[in-house]
């Protein structure tokens, strides 16, 4: 299946929610790093060990807990 320029066009951003074409090249690489960030929080936040099993895990602020 083949997705035209005009369908990723009209896909609504997730991390600005405009559509990808009314992008600039620097907005669309500005959107593009914060969903990797989120991503790699995300990410992060699952591999964070906590002292409880039942205590919620803390969210990535700076360094990680070793």
């Amino acid at each position: 299946m083949v997705i035209s320029n005009g369908q990723i066009a009209k896909v609504i951003c997730l991390a600005c929610h405009n559509p990808i074409g009314d992008h600039k090249k620097r907005e669309l690489w500005r959107c593009l790093f914060r969903i990797q960030g989120s991503i790699f929080n995300a990410k992060m936040e699952d591999k964070l060990e906590t002292e409880d099993k039942g205590e919620k895990k803390p969210g990535f602020r700076g360094n990680p807990r070793h």
